[in-house]
């Protein structure tokens, strides 16, 4: 019994120790953070396409001062989307490479894909559907977005 005691004895003394405290951070000084909410409004989406007319989408240009070359080099970018796509709950979602959204009316069933470029400066959203003949006949086209952008360096 006194070893039992004894050894949990020396077991919490060992387990409070602590050594001495490192610095904070880069330089003492904790990692910096900036989140940005916007939202892309249905009639700021620009309609372009290949120069031999082919691949048909919308793409809307966000200059954004606090992407800065030291940001984009050094630091992280996550981007999310507002969305409420069927069979899952509505909230912000990851946009990776493109984020699909899946949606149908009376006649047409399509994908909607939504994918950001970051660079010093700004950020280029690009929407494209998967039924170009939707696109290219005006019966598709992306409707208000909400972005957030969090970058932290």
């Amino acid at each position: 019994m006194k070893k039992s005691v004894f050894l949990l004895f020396i077991l919490g003394i060992l387990c409070a120790c602590e050594g001495p405290q490192g610095p904070a951070g880069r330089d003492g000084v904790s990692p910096d953070w900036e989140i940005v909410n916007f939202t892309v409004e249905e009639e700021d989406w620009e309609y372009v396409d290949d120069p031999d007319g082919t691949n048909p989408h919308y793409v809307f240009d966000f200059d954004f001062d606090e992407l800065t070359k030291t940001v984009y080099e050094k630091g992280n970018i996550d981007i999310y989307m507002y969305a409420n796509p069927a069979n899952r709950q509505a909230g912000y979602y990851p946009v990776t490479d493109s984020f699909p959204i899946e949606r149908s009316n009376d006649l047409w069933s399509w994908t909607e894909f939504y994918s950001a470029l970051c660079y010093p400066g700004g950020i280029t959203f690009t929407a494209r559907c998967s039924d170009f003949d939707m696109v290219e006949s005006g019966e598709w086209a992306p409707a208000r977005q909400t972005f957030r952008v969090v970058l932290n360096w």
